[in-house]
């Protein structure tokens, strides 16, 4: 959506903004106002191509809103410092990254990969390095439903609602938030505090799976529980800076999410019919592993 990579844009002319303060670089001032200004622009243009559509404009108007409430700033502040503490160990070219994990799917059945990739056009966010890697995911049957989410406005009518999330490998839990909301359809309030909604963070040995806007109690396991992998861990659900069912999931170098940076997440799952080990795509159908 456009509205992400406006606030990509702002974040990472920020960034620079203050590299070049620190450094006394007046280079990095001007490469930090020429991005800022880039994503104001982009954000303009997004915001009229939103206004065209009731649903997407009652939306952007709850992000706006919401990014200048307090939560809003402190969320922003805290990212915007694990970018600049994390840009050094952010992985920059998957040709280099040598995988510490290899997963399986953090579901059952088939789902459809709405963000995601390990290139700057598939990525969920690539200026953003806590979240370069990370996946927005929702079942298959849902996927028609993601021009006109409003039409829905039942979360019971959406397959992803409710599924069943597992753990892609085995490894102990670290931390749990539980207790959030699920949203409307189609809006974000301004009462959400915390952007992950109700999730789950594994340690699998130095490498992290977060699974974020899990569905209001549903979350079955605590920190310090051993974890096999394929074992439910929640369900899917709309809770956080969530505007319609889907699963927020990302691999992570350290347990925190806003000190951490992602990780490629090579993963083994079906595809087409065909048992494949490698890195999930953007638009791709990604399908429960099942052995020869």
């Amino acid at each position: 959506m456009g509205w992400r990579a406006a606030r990509n844009l702002l974040l990472t002319g920020l960034f620079f903004k203050l590299l070049g303060d620190y450094m006394a670089v007046r280079e990095f001032r001007i490469a930090g106002a020429l991005f800022a200004l880039f994503g104001i622009g982009v954000g303009i243009v997004s915001l009229f191509e939103a206004l065209r559509n009731e649903c997407h404009a009652k939306l952007y108007a709850d992000m706006f809103l919401w990014s200048i409430t307090p939560w809003g700033i402190w969320t922003t502040a805290r990212q915007l410092r694990a970018e600049i503490k994390g840009r050094k160990r952010a992985v920059a070219d998957i040709k280099h990254y040598r995988p510490g994990l290899v997963v399986i799917p953090p579901f059952r059945g088939c789902w459809y990969v709405v963000n995601g990739g390990v290139t700057r056009d598939t990525s969920h966010s690539w200026e953003l390095v806590g979240q370069r890697f990370a996946y927005d995911l929702v079942r298959v049957e849902d996927s028609s439903k993601l021009e006109n989410p409003c039409s829905y406005k039942q979360l019971d009518e959406w397959a992803t609602y409710g599924s069943e999330v597992v753990a892609v490998a085995d490894g102990i839990v670290v931390d749990v938030s539980d207790g959030m909301k699920d949203n409307p359809v189609g809006r974000i309030p301004l009462s959400v505090k915390e952007i992950l909604g109700n999730y789950v963070v594994i340690d699998h040995g130095g490498v992290y799976s977060l699974y974020a806007h899990l569905k209001n109690g549903s979350v079955s396991v605590r920190p310090g529980e051993r974890i096999k992998a394929g074992a439910v861990i929640g369900l899917a659900g709309n809770s956080g800076m969530s505007s319609c069912p889907h699963l927020h999931f990302q691999l992570m170098d350290r347990g925190d999410f806003y000190d951490a940076v992602s990780l490629p997440v090579l993963m083994r799952y079906t595809a087409e019919g065909k048992n494949c080990e490698k890195y999930p795509l953007k638009n791709e159908i990604v399908c429960g592993f099942h052995s020869p």
